[in-house]
């Protein structure tokens, strides 16, 4: 981990953090090393690095209003919660150590080297792009059970439907849609890491071989989750199944 003189200098740090800082880099570069001589995947160690990275910032957010006369808890204080600037220079210097650790796992990703050019130059639309990329919105729990209650609905509509040989046109609207990418991203994202990254809920059938409904569709299966409730258990009629599909026309 090199070449961060430019930006650290241009920090108000003190000589014991500058050193700190040097002495940090070398440390994270050694460990790095270590980790992949003893064969860890690359995958699992970036996973490391950025847990140990956030569950450090996000309890140093939490108790930074009453810690703030500390140096170290001020620079997290600083970067994680004082937001008067999004450019703020520490908040570019601890952007930049995250993709210079990517560089150094994967030296042949030119994104990464890409974005650690446009921090070193200043480029405020790149910069802000990867600072919205590095912030990610916690997916509630009850957003995460939402979605797996939708999911276990039509994957039982579906093979209830099959059990019962329907006909292909009530088979075809018991397709799952998916979930706007744009509009439901909590709900789609976290789809997408169940069905995809996992492989769970298999058997669920989507429409045109996609996740993305790329139209709204919360409100339609909150009405169809609310009259399934109401109706008996698996394997459920052609009946049930009809009365649930029809909640989303009638919502």
């Amino acid at each position: 981990m090199t070449n961060v003189t430019r930006l650290r200098h241009a920090l108000p740090l003190s000589q014991d953090i500058n050193k700190a800082l040097i002495d940090l880099d070398s440390a994270i570069a050694k460990a790095i090393d270590a980790a992949k001589a003893a064969g860890l995947p690359q995958g699992l160690i970036v996973a490391e690095l950025h847990g140990h990275a956030y569950a450090y910032a996000h309890a140093h957010a939490q108790c930074a209003d009453g810690l703030k006369n500390t140096t170290v808890t001020h620079m997290f204080f600083m970067a994680f919660r004082h937001r008067e600037s999004d450019m703020d220079r520490l908040q570019l210097l601890i952007l930049k150590k995250q993709y210079e650790i990517l560089a150094l796992l994967e030296p042949k990703n030119r994104d990464h080297h890409l974005a650690l050019k446009a921090i070193d130059r200043g480029y405020e639309f790149e910069i802000q792009t990867l600072m919205e990329r590095a912030s990610v919105e916690p997916v509630s729990m009850s957003e995460c059970q939402e979605v797996r209650s939708i999911l276990d609905m039509f994957r039982n509509l579906q093979n209830s439907l099959r059990k019962h040989g329907a006909d292909e046109e009530l088979t075809k609207s018991a397709l799952f849609p998916g979930f706007d990418g744009n509009e439901e991203p909590a709900h789609h994202s976290y789809a997408l890491y169940l069905l995809e990254d996992q492989g769970l809920w298999q058997g669920l059938t989507n429409r045109e071989g996609t996740w993305n409904s790329h139209y709204p569709t919360l409100d339609g299966y909150r009405a169809m989750l609310a009259e399934y409730q109401n109706i008996g258990g698996f394997p459920h009629s052609i009946k049930e199944v009809e009365r649930v599909l029809a909640a989303r026309l009638e919502r």
